[in-house]
């Protein structure tokens, strides 16, 4: 069977030379998984999010004749620190300046 295989970020680099760009054509066995695919491709136990046919799988997932298998990096990233809304300052405001508690309900 065939599958079309589609890179993304730095899994480029597994892509076959011939390959022009970062999708290719690759002939697998029947019954064989996603895993089965990522090890044919040196992927092995690299870590990775797949795509199949658009929705997100596991590397057990068995592979069909026509299969779009996309493999992208890991998705990682955020902040340990809190989110700071207002103020992208990080020294207090100068006091004096105003108050920042709110008007009493009725004024303003």
């Amino acid at each position: 069977m065939k599958v079309t295989v589609v890179y993304f970020g730095d899994f480029a680099r597994f892509k076959p030379a011939d390959w022009p760009g970062k999708r290719g054509t690759i002939e697998l066995p029947e019954g064989a998984t996603v895993d089965t695919l990522a090890e044919q491709l040196g992927i092995g136990d690299e870590p990775f999010v797949v795509m199949l046919d658009e929705a997100q799988h596991h590397r057990g997932a068995e592979l069909h004749d026509g299969d779009t298998v996309t493999f992208l990096p890991p998705i990682a990233g955020g902040s340990s620190s809190p989110l700071s809304l207002g103020n992208d300052s990080a020294s207090p405001p100068p006091s004096g300046g105003g108050s920042t508690s709110p008007l009493p309900l009725g004024e303003g």
